[in-house]
């Protein structure tokens, strides 16, 4: 019976350090794949702003403030790559991208239309934040947030929808 209950603790000893050795070998490989893994650039390639109405919340130019020029235009990024921007009673249209560039992840804008406030936006701007409400974007110490507006409900869009 004695040599019996060695067997058992041995073989006891022989599965606890198989378990030990294997915890440690998984262990340190997610060490040393977290340790040398860069952030990947392509996280954002495919990603899209929410639909919807888009406004510039705060815009940084150079250590002045100018959202305020910016406060009656309302941004819609479609999946298209097309931006269309409404002023006032003005409709114009741009384009839009998100790209990877050296670890970096880029939010291209571009105006071609005549409107001097919208061409001072165009810029490969670099992601700081991307999310479902807001995109932070920043440049050469420039910075600028667009937020998206939340859904208008009205009592025909409940109207429809029941």
């Amino acid at each position: 019976m004695g040599v019996q209950l060695k067997n058992i603790k041995l073989k006891h000893t022989i599965i606890m350090k198989r378990i030990l050795l294997t915890v440690a070998a998984i262990a340190t490989s997610l060490l040393t794949i977290t340790s040398c893994t860069k952030p990947s650039a392509g996280i954002l390639a495919n990603a899209n702003p929410p639909n919807g109405a888009w406004i510039i919340t705060y815009y940084n130019d150079g250590g002045e403030l100018i959202m305020s020029d910016y406060a009656d235009y309302v941004f819609n990024f479609n999946g298209n790559n097309v931006v269309r921007v409404t002023n006032n009673d003005r409709e114009l249209n741009g384009y839009w991208a998100l790209s990877a560039e050296d670890q970096r992840q880029e939010f291209n804008i571009a105006f071609n239309n005549g409107d001097d406030k919208l061409s001072h936006i165009n810029d490969d701007w670099e992601v700081l934040s991307f999310s479902e409400s807001e995109i932070v974007l920043t440049e050469d110490g420039d910075e600028i947030h667009f937020r998206k507006q939340p859904t208008e409900v009205t009592t025909d869009s409940l109207v429809r929808n029941f």
